[in-house]
């Protein structure tokens, strides 16, 4: 199976494959693993991909104040993706990009009236 793998990459990409310890052995599993640590944007079934999380912002580009059912569609959209970038095992972005990333999604007035209401709520939780 790994050569069968190596023969379909071009000479570039084939050369720097066959320099990988995994390919110079036949463990399947290990060449397959080392492939996915080394083309990570590529692989998006478990672990996402960044532009998959810029093209959800881009989709839902501006999110205003009032539209509840779009909020909730573009939390859910980014927070799965966004929950793979940043998954234990191998994280791809950081929760500050991730969330500098999530603001470019929204409209000022909804971010505004975010803060708003969390400055509120933590003034009553101190009151208490």
């Amino acid at each position: 199976k790994i050569d069968y793998a190596l023969r379909w990459m071009d000479r570039k990409t084939k050369r720097e494959m066959e320099e990988l310890p995994a390919a110079k052995g036949s463990d399947w599993d290990e060449f397959k693993t080392a492939l996915h640590d080394c083309f990570l944007e590529a692989v998006a079934t478990n672990q996402g991909y960044k532009i998959r999380l810029e093209k959800i912002v881009n989709e839902h580009q501006l999110v205003p104040l009032g539209s509840l059912d779009k909020a909730l569609q573009y939390n859910w959209a980014f927070g799965t993706e966004a929950r793979k970038l940043m998954g234990p095992e191998n994280p791809v972005i950081s929760n500050s990009d991730a969330v500098t990333l999530y603001r470019r999604g929204l409209e000022d007035k909804l971010i505004d009236e975010v803060f708003r209401e969390v400055r509120a709520t933590a003034d009553t939780v101190k009151l208490l």
